[in-house]
């Protein structure tokens, strides 16, 4: 089974199959890489050919080689062919020119860089993929500590979670000796040595985790998380971890908008929703999204104790913000349309017009300033939905709702659209 993840080499394993005309012809994939890469060091062009050495790399008058893997040992090439080590400040910087190639559009240039990896093995491959745009990192990070082969087979996670802990240069010297032993050690001396916990539980969490493509401020989060008896309790019972939860948690750990005991009543009920990406999505954006204007309005002053008193809250919050002002838009050039200004206001719309405008979702979307509503009476009695674009100041319609959500005619349609584009 070959894998399409977007930003991966070619699997190994695609070339299994290969017949022996196509394995004649490695040797001269790296002569058709053309002359004149996109890549950019030092902001000169740099040049690509094969050499049996290793992947050759011309920057300007500097040549570099790159050894096969498992080696990825970095060196300069004299004019007369010898190798000579380079400073290690700059081995970071070929190295990511190395994974642009891999990341290449070039169909040759992502041939190169699997010549240069073509020596991994497949069960290495298959364990990295879930690292997804850090796939290269865990590679460097086997060839810089071979001792960390034995973790990336027993638990990928936690070996992603140590690339990013050693990729993130908050490690010196004797830290980074005392994390090589560790790694041959138990896993529980690793994991409390991280910040993830002694328990055994936390090497089973980090086991179930679907993905593990997090940076290191994401990794340090749900290290805090997990720390947390009532949170590490709903995981440890969850057959699988999707990535959905560890989002949530890594969030509304920042937020401070609810207490662990709260946090884990949360990822119970994301976890009941069963594999449903979207359902659990839509989920941690109402919480997320209604936790933080109960915040802003002093709805919930603290953080929630519970998920209970969330719903609880939940069920107050839209009579609660009744007369507080929604973000206002622009003016409109049009007769008869008038800007619409608090939830009451939205609420009083909806029911009169016997739409959907009126709800929650888009009270709290006019709270955040994401919407902005106006009423039309004539030449066509509708709600009219703006939604800001990427600059502050700019608008687009998001919805227009007739009676009942019907339409408009298309003369209004095209008439409000012109207003729009001419105010912003």
């Amino acid at each position: 089974m070959e894998h399409t993840t977007s930003g991966l080499a070619p699997t190994p394993q695609s070339w299994l199959g290969a017949s022996p005309q196509r394995a004649n012809k490695r040797a001269h994939r790296w002569a058709e890489i053309p002359n004149g890469l996109s890549l950019q060091f030092r902001q000169e062009p740099s040049l690509v050919r094969f050499s049996p050495d290793g992947l050759i790399l011309k920057f300007a008058s500097t040549t570099y080689v790159v050894t096969p893997w498992p080696g990825l040992e970095v060196y300069y090439l004299t004019v007369h062919g010898q190798r000579k080590p380079i400073p290690a400040l700059l081995r970071p910087p070929i190295l990511t020119s190395v994974n642009e190639l891999r990341q290449s559009s070039n169909q040759t240039q992502r041939l190169a860089i699997h010549d240069l990896i073509r020596n991994l093995p497949l069960w290495i491959h298959a364990r990295l993929v879930p690292m997804r745009q850090r796939y290269w990192l865990g590679i460097e990070t086997l060839a810089d500590m071979p001792e960390s082969l034995r973790l990336l087979e027993s638990s990928p996670a936690l070996f992603a979670a140590m690339s990013q802990y050693a990729a993130a240069g908050c490690l010196n010297g004797d830290q980074r000796t005392a994390l090589r032993a560790l790694l041959q050690g138990r896993q529980r001396e690793l994991t409390d040595w991280l910040g993830f916990g002694g328990a055994e539980a936390c090497c089973k969490i980090l086991r179930k985790l679907s993905h593990y493509d997090y940076s290191y401020s994401q990794w340090r989060a749900l290290a805090r998380c997990m720390r947390q008896t009532e949170i590490r309790k709903v995981l440890q019972k969850a057959p699988t971890i999707p990535c959905a939860i560890v989002d949530f948690l890594v969030i509304a750990s920042d937020t401070r908008l609810f207490t662990s005991r709260a946090l884990g009543q949360v990822a119970a009920e994301l976890l009941k929703l069963g594999p449903s990406w979207i359902k659990q999505r839509e989920l941690i954006d109402e919480v997320l999204t209604c936790g933080s204007l109960m915040r802003k309005y002093g709805i919930a002053p603290v953080p929630m104790s519970s998920y209970t008193d969330y719903r609880r809250l939940h069920s107050q919050f839209s009579d609660a913000v009744d007369d507080v002002r929604m973000t206002q838009g622009p003016l409109l050039v049009l007769d008869d349309v008038e800007p619409i200004i608090t939830p009451r206001d939205l609420k009083q719309e909806a029911a009169e017009m016997e739409h959907c405008v009126g709800s929650l979702h888009f009270i709290m979307a006019g709270l955040r300033g994401t919407y902005c509503f106006y009423r039309m009476v004539r030449p066509d009695r509708a709600t009219i939905c703006l939604e800001r674009s990427s600059g502050l100041d700019s608008w687009k319609v998001a919805q227009i709702q007739g009676q009942k959500n019907s339409g408009i005619s298309d003369t209004t349609m095209d008439m409000i659209h012109r207003a729009v584009a001419a105010s912003t």
